[in-house]
C-alpha cells in the first residue's frame, strides 16, 4: 500500500458504500422506467452539473474549453444519429429474423 496515497484510500472508502446502495438502486430504477424517461434525467443531471460550474465563475478560458467540449459532442452524436437513419433507411427490409428451436414445434419429445 505504499505506492497508493493515504487521500485515495480515503476517498476510495467514501465511494464504496455510495456504489453498493446506488448501482443496484440505479438498475432497479431503470428496468421500470422508459429509455425516454432516462435520458430526460441525464439532460436534467447534465445541466445542473453545468450550472453548478458556471457558478464557480471560472476564468473565460475554462468557459470556453467547456463550450467548445459541448459543441463538438453535439456534432459528434448528431452525425451518428444521421448515419445511423442513413443506414437504417437504406438497409434492406427483407431480412429475417433467426428462426429459435421451440419445444412445441420439436418432432421428438423433450422427456
Amino acid at each position: 500500500m505504499c505506492e497508493i496515497s493515504d487521500l485515495a484510500w480515503e476517498y476510495f472508502s467514501v465511494s464504496v458504500p455510495v456504489v453498493v446502495i446506488c448501482a443496484p438502486l440505479g438498475s432497479l430504477l431503470a428496468s421500470h422506467f422508459h429509455r425516454l424517461v432516462l435520458a430526460t434525467f441525464v439532460y436534467v443531471l447534465e445541466i445542473c452539473a453545468l450550472l453548478g460550474f458556471l457558478a464557480t465563475q471560472p476564468s473565460i478560458e475554462l468557459i470556453l474549453v467547456g463550450c467548445v467540449i459541448i459543441g463538438c459532442s453535439f456534432v459528434f452524436f448528431l452525425a451518428i444519429s444521421r448515419i445511423g437513419k442513413f443506414v437504417d433507411d437504406h438497409l434492406p427490409r427483407n431480412i429475417q429474423s433467426p428462426r429459435y428451436i421451440n419445444a412445441e414445434t420439436m418432432s421428438t419429445p423433450l422427456m
